[in-house]
């Protein structure tokens, strides 16, 4: 939860905030976007002074970005996401920017939630169709090298590993035995 991960831009380029970046969220300035619950418009001499508290939004400026305006985008109170445009003019943005952005961010707000659950519900989906997979191809192996190698392999689909071992334990808990093992070795 102390992070923010960029999902889209457009403009500038500026490959520190490319889409899939993850950055860490300097308290103050979260602070200062998410407890505000509004547009925040921050002009060339916010900016430097944000570069001193958070060093990775040195890059916005080293593109040649000297304005933002910034605005969170909350769902049943909980902020999701945060919305950004930049400018190459230092003094790009007005408090009337900040209110049309306002109006913008809260039409689509819904749609943004909408699609995060979408895609949240089809993960689930996806999740719940392959463990069922798992339990219908393990339960048909006849041996139980097969079952295990199947195991692994559908495994491997839901989490990436590369170890894949069950051990037996007795019932005094005092021996194990490794009935399969496959992957990287450990000495």
């Amino acid at each position: 939860r102390n992070t923010l991960t960029t999902t889209y831009t457009s403009g500038v380029d500026v490959p520190e905030w490319a889409p899939g970046k993850v950055q860490e969220i300097f308290p103050a300035l979260a602070a200062m976007v998410f407890e505000s619950g509004s547009a925040i418009v921050m002009d060339e001499e916010v900016m430097e002074w944000v570069v001193t508290e958070y060093p990775v939004m040195k890059y916005i400026l080293d593109a040649g970005l000297r304005s933002t305006l910034a605005l969170p985008i909350y769902i049943h109170g909980e902020p999701i996401a945060f919305f950004a445009i930049n400018s190459a003019d230092p003094q790009a943005y007005t408090a009337e920017d900040a209110e049309t952005l306002e109006r913008v961010v809260n039409q689509v707000s819904g749609v943004l939630a909408n699609t995060r659950l979408r895609i949240e519900r089809r993960e689930e989906v996806d999740r719940r169709t392959a463990l069922a997979e798992i339990g219908r191809q393990v339960g048909s192996s006849p041996q139980l090298d097969d079952m295990f190698q199947t195991l692994e392999r559908l495994v491997m689909g839901l989490i990436p590993f590369d170890r894949f071992t069950v051990t037996s334990i007795d019932s005094d808990l005092a021996h194990f035995r490794h009935d399969h093992v496959s992957g990287e070795s450990v000495p």
